[in-house]
């Protein structure tokens, strides 16, 4: 008689549906000098609007990101692991894998939280989380917590750290357009519903603040019962932005076509390349309002490369046409700030001749994978001479010959950049 065959143990995985709304600070712009002004609701934007919209040629988006997020209980409980995951239909869920020895998923209930986290958690490898180091023993993760992301990309996506959470109820007086808020209210009218304008907003989304309440239990979470599980959360950035705007000179653009395949971006130090991957540290406090960022600590990881991100990649073999109009080609891309003074962008593209003809509508290709890095120094975009974290530093980048072009002369492999 064979033996039956022993069935690997299956991971255990849960998964609890809910309402996520996700909001963040704009970036400075590092050309202005203020300081940024957040006092929630007015005062951050909704993430997947932190961009403007589709300003941007590479598509920028994130609205697909998951967020790397511990659910926690003060002293009383190890940390649930998990992650927040966006739907392709717009719904969240809370997704669980974890040593069911540990920490038994399905246990997770009704009941006060505390959610500390990253997003996006596809920048990085993972994280770990303790409570705060000064006391440990008698600290509860009501009072903060040491978030560490473990191999964050140099050059990736907005890598952002949680700093605020809060639960919310739902406006049901129009079941076809049931609207939520973060925190609670006081009826001042009695009659156990919202009423805008009367009723009195309370417990509301603020920094520092990471408690939120989880109003329905595994037993009875199901789609239907997602909006009694409708999370906001506050996220501040780890990095800082880049935006790239190209054209070609005119003088150029008369003789030539530029069609741009790939832009990537390298971050240096005035003597180096810088790690492609780092761990960040962040100590958050629990406060009153205040920013609860008390310390954040990049350690780059020496055996990971030179950092390298994409920022742009053609979704056409023949590539985007840069115009002589800064406005037509802007890229965003995300960098950790730490220690950078200078950019290595790097561009492939093809060269085409202005001979359009019926066969040829795009015109003769000339050159073909043509590669060009630029070496720029911060303080040539910036009156800063290292970058800083939530910062926005902007480069207008224009191709121009170094010599008079007429059609008979060979192109140039590697043609001059100026920064405007």
């Amino acid at each position: 008689m064979t033996p039956e065959a022993v069935q690997p143990e299956q991971e255990v995985v849960y998964e609890m549906p809910m309402g996520v709304v996700l909001s963040a600070p704009p970036f400075e712009d590092a050309s202005r000098a203020y300081t940024r002004a957040w006092e929630p609701p007015t005062g951050y934007y909704l993430y997947e609007n932190l961009y403007g919209g589709s300003a941007f040629k590479n598509d920028y988006t994130l609205t697909n990101k998951s967020i790397n997020a511990f659910f926690t209980q003060g002293m009383e409980a190890e940390p649930l692991y998990g992650s927040l995951i966006r739907q392709s239909d717009g719904t969240w869920v809370f997704s669980s894998k974890k040593d069911p020895t540990t920490v038994d998923p399905t246990t997770v209930g009704k009941g006060n939280y505390f959610a500390y986290g990253f997003i996006p958690r596809e920048a990085a490898d993972g994280a770990s989380i303790t409570r705060l180091p000064d006391d440990p023993a008698t600290h509860s993760y009501a009072d903060g917590a040491v978030l560490t992301i473990h191999g964050l990309k140099s050059v990736a996506a907005d890598a952002c750290v949680m700093i605020g959470a809060k639960d919310g109820f739902a406006d049901k007086t129009n079941p076809e357009n049931v609207i939520y808020y973060d925190g609670g209210y006081t009826d001042k009218n009695g009659n156990d519903k919202y009423d805008a304008g009367t009723d009195e907003r309370t417990n509301r989304l603020r920094r520092g603040d990471f408690n939120f309440e989880l109003k329905a239990d595994v037993s009875s979470s199901g789609p239907e019962d997602t909006p009694e599980n409708y999370l906001f959360f506050l996220f501040d950035h780890l990095c800082s932005a880049l935006v790239i705007n190209m054209r070609v000179h005119p003088e150029y653009d008369a003789l030539r076509t530029i069609r741009l395949k790939e832009v990537r971006l390298r971050t240096a130090t005035n003597s180096a390349i810088i790690k492609k991957l780092m761990n960040v540290t962040i100590t958050l406090n629990a406060t009153d309002g205040s920013d609860p960022i008390k310390s954040i600590v990049y350690t780059p990881i020496n055996d990971s490369g030179d950092s390298d991100g994409q920022v742009f990649k053609s979704s056409t073999e023949l590539g985007l046409t840069l115009t002589t109009d800064l406005t037509d080609v802007s890229l965003l891309s995300h960098f950790v700030s730490k220690g950078v003074t200078r950019l290595l962008v790097t561009s492939r593209y093809d060269v085409y001749d202005k001979n359009v003809t019926i066969e040829h509508p795009e015109g003769n290709l000339v050159r073909k994978d043509c590669t060009a890095t630029n070496n720029i120094p911060l303080n040539l975009i910036s009156y800063f001479t290292e970058a800083e974290r939530c910062k926005k530093y902007t480069l207008n980048m224009t191709i121009q010959p170094t010599y008079l072009y007429v059609l008979s002369d060979p192109d140039l492999n590697n043609p001059t950049v100026t920064i405007d």
